[in-house]
């Protein structure tokens, strides 16, 4: 009976405490972001309103300057009026407030009684008001608890409401119409309908200099008593003052700017050709940001753009792999799209790679190798793509393969030959292996249908599929040993395997079991007894895993017991499709392209974590100023150098030592792969 040990290991110091679960792709191809809030400091809320029967946006919070989201929400976002940095009211399925006091970290639900409603404005933390469908606007002194109608006398489409102090506000419609009221809204009086063009956002600079955009453009130098058109192109969305200039976004790439308050308007360089440009904000370095349809621009001269944000297509990422602590790739395979993104910073942000739009099982596998060889394949009747370089380009790659159906799953070798296992309810399809000298080769015979494979190194190696059934490699895939689960000898009596792990020769896991003998014999491990559904070892006594709710847990004595890395859990969201496990760093795939990631600071104590193998690799000096020397008989495959952030440091074996001489003073985890397995030990450079 395996033991949750809910405090920290003697071997591990947690420094992360603070770590979280951060979602690190909000914003999708499709997002439309028509509210963004950038706080005194380095936070931002951004509130994408898309709504339809396959995805809905969100209010998204970031803490850490655009590089790691959390969602606020669920359901259909309208507007978000924000009082301060903490203070705030989001109106959400044109029918209820969620108020909060702490940056949606808690929020109070309240219900307006009142359908279809846009926009939101408070004038201080009791006084509010919200307008909508049918000329309805409606007033609330309470913070939202309670909401009552005031008279406006039209029945248009109300899209924005505005006050310029607690007694005058204007609220405009789709018809062209603008109301004001001058004694908190009791009353109110149409002060221009000349035009039916639709109108969408207010502007005041002043009390008196005000600007009501939509289809035109309209201005008011007396408080918004008359109202004089302007000629700005049509199909304007927002408007905003940024560097003594007036700045109107609109559609169809549409992007002005005006010196001398409306009266000529200049072209602006539009970041895209096609954009629909919804919302404008200024963020905390004075630079304009721009939405688009999936993504957001900024800008420090309204000249020249950048990125701020890139949407991801939406598929359901179904696996990930990486070169090293920073490169990688994950894939895709959806009813919306089929998609290859790469990172090269350990997760925190993603680059479009390969899309395949509106098509399905393009891709259903993806595998590194350390040195950035990189193989990635869907249905058989595709090609399999090949990098040679962490993903940055990606190749067709050898053709005639041998079968049909789908992959499941991929190993590819130091010297960039492969495997693919396939799956085929119709014809037994088995293991392909690639090789540069010969070729493809087609295993039936051994497995015919393959769900996973887990190699410790290019010559040790599980393949496992079908009702249990695993087999053993030691020679590279030339030739395989049965070793199968208890009762994988009767199909049907064993489910199809999962989770599987080679850690080295001997320790390899399969779903809920265990064996320590190269898989002469099986035990059940019981990591479910403790709700544990995922994991993985880095050798065998130190390994992660996650819970029912989420939850990091650490072992360090091959899961006697286990101890809680930190408490940041996702309860609300279902299981992942898959998890990838490194040092420090666990990332989650779901629907949808979300890919989340919890990062914690991980620091051994001064005796080395004691694998099997610790005792024959000796690091000295240690501490270390200059070169750190690295004495062992075994093999080296390959050093990843980490602070106490998780952040890698490319390091290279230069005879017998590391030069450290540049690096800055502190704690490193050294993680080395060698022929006996992964070996983890701390220096630290003074």
């Amino acid at each position: 009976m395996k033991k949750l040990v809910l405090i920290v290991s003697l071997h591990f110091i947690a420094l992360g405490a603070q770590a979280q679960w951060v979602l690190t792709t909000p914003l999708k191809e499709v997002s439309k972001v028509t509210t963004m809030y950038f706080a005194s400091d380095t936070s931002m809320l951004l509130l994408d309103t898309t709504s339809s029967t396959s995805f809905n946006g969100g209010l998204y919070l970031s803490e850490s300057d655009g590089s790691g989201w959390k969602r606020k929400n669920t359901g259909v976002t309208n507007d978000l009026f924000m009082l301060s940095d903490d203070q705030g009211f989001m109106l959400s399925n044109g029918n209820s407030i969620l108020s909060t006091t702490d940056r949606f970290e808690n929020t109070t639900f309240s219900a307006l009684g009142f359908p279809n409603m846009n926009e939101l404005f408070f004038i201080d933390a009791n006084i509010g008001f919200c307008c909508g469908a049918n000329g309805r606007i409606i007033k609330t002194v309470n913070g939202g608890q309670a909401w009552a109608t005031t008279p406006t006398g039209i029945t248009d489409l109300l899209e924005d409401i505005y006050f310029v102090d607690s007694q005058i506000g204007f609220a405009c419609s789709t018809n062209g119409k603008i109301l004001k009221t001058i004694d908190q809204g009791t009353t109110w009086s149409l002060v221009e309908s000349a035009s039916t063009s639709g109108m969408r956002r207010f502007l005041f600079l002043n009390d008196q200099l005000g600007f009501a955009l939509g289809n035109v453009l309209k201005k008011t130098t007396d408080g918004g008593n008359t109202w004089t058109s302007l000629s700005v192109p049509p199909g304007g969305y927002d408007i905003k003052f940024w560097n003594n200039k007036l700045i109107v976004s609109g559609n169809s790439a549409s992007l002005f700017s005006s010196m001398d308050l409306g009266l000529t308007w200049q072209e602006m360089n539009a970041p895209s050709a096609t954009g629909d440009y919804y919302a404008m904000a200024v963020d905390q370095l004075n630079r304009l940001v721009l939405s688009d349809e999936g993504r957001l621009y900024v800008s420090t001269d309204g000249i020249s753009w950048n990125i701020f944000l890139d949407g991801i297509y939406r598929s359901n990422l179904i696996d990930i792999s990486f070169s090293d602590a920073d490169r990688g790739a994950v894939i895709g395979d959806g009813t919306n799209s089929s998609v290859l993104y790469r990172t090269e910073n350990g997760g925190r942000t993603w680059i479009r790679e390969l899309i395949q739009l509106g098509q399905q099982n393009k891709y259903k596998t993806v595998c590194f190798n350390s040195t950035g060889g990189g193989v990635t394949a869907g249905e058989l009747n595709t090609p399999v793509w090949i990098s040679a370089n962490y993903g940055d380009t990606w190749t067709p790659g050898p053709s005639n393969i041998p079968a049909t159906g789908s992959f499941t799953s991929s190993y590819i070798k130091s010297n960039r030959d492969f495997f693919l296992g396939t799956f085929n309810s119709l014809s037994a399809q088995g293991l392909l292996m690639w090789k540069a000298v010969g070729g493809w080769s087609q295993n039936i015979a051994t497995l015919s249908q393959i769900s996973a494979i887990s190699f410790s190194d290019d010559n040790n190696g599980v393949i496992g599929g079908f009702s249990g059934r695993i087999f053993k490699t030691a020679d590279g895939g030339s030739t395989w040993t049965n070793i199968g689960l208890p009762g994988s000898d009767f199909p049907g009596a064993v489910p199809n395997i999962k989770q599987l792990q080679m850690v080295n020769e001997n320790l390899i896991y399969a779903d809920g079991y265990r064996s320590t003998d190269g898989g002469s014999t099986w035990q059940l491990h019981n990591f479910d007894d403790i709700f544990i559904r995922v994991f993985h070892f880095f050798d065998p006594l130190f390994g992660y895993g996650l819970d029912d709710m989420k939850r990091v847990l650490r072992t360090v004595d091959g899961g006697v017991t286990w101890s809680l890395v930190n408490d940041s859990q996702l309860s609300n969201v279902s299981n992942f499709n898959k998890v990838y496990f490194d040092i420090g760093k666990v990332i989650g795939l779901h629907v949808n392209s979300d890919i989340y990631i919890n990062s914690f600071d991980e620091l051994l104590d001064t005796e080395s974590f004691e694998s099997t193998h610790a005792k024959d690799i000796l690091l000295y000096p240690n501490p270390v100023t200059d070169r750190l020397f690295v004495a062992t008989k075994l093999e080296l495959k390959s050093i990843t150098l980490y602070d106490l952030q998780s952040r890698s440091f490319p390091v290279q074996l230069e005879g017998e030592s590391i030069n450290m001489k540049n690096l800055p003073a502190g704690v490193y985890i050294i993680k080395m792969s060698t022929s006996a397995g992964m070996i983890i030990k701390k220096v630290v450079k003074i």
